[in-house]
């Protein structure tokens, strides 16, 4: 789904970013032991393998809405995490 929102390619083309995505996940998460983001790096290989065509065919909106929400998502992990640590510790 994420494939036909943000870049219009052939089969090939997302079977080369699917091939890619799997084998940065394996060699990253076990040769490297790095915390890697499976939609993150799904996303990246997408985008990757559409500018890559010929014509650009990037939905740089959507992709600008992507990047937004990978920001804001720390913060309000952050923000409900104090939350709960502010009303939990006000029981202990």
């Amino acid at each position: 789904m994420l494939g036909h929102r943000l870049v219009a390619m052939d089969p090939l083309r997302g079977m080369v970013s699917t091939t890619t995505t799997a084998g940065l996940l394996v060699v990253g998460s076990l040769a490297a032991a790095l915390p890697l983001s499976t939609s993150f790096t799904a996303a990246s290989a997408i985008i990757g393998a559409g500018s890559n065509q010929r014509f650009a065919t990037v939905n740089w909106r959507q992709f600008r809405r992507i990047v937004l929400y990978w920001a804001v998502t720390p913060l309000v992990g952050i923000g409900a995490a104090a939350a709960i640590t502010a009303g939990l510790s006000t029981l202990v």
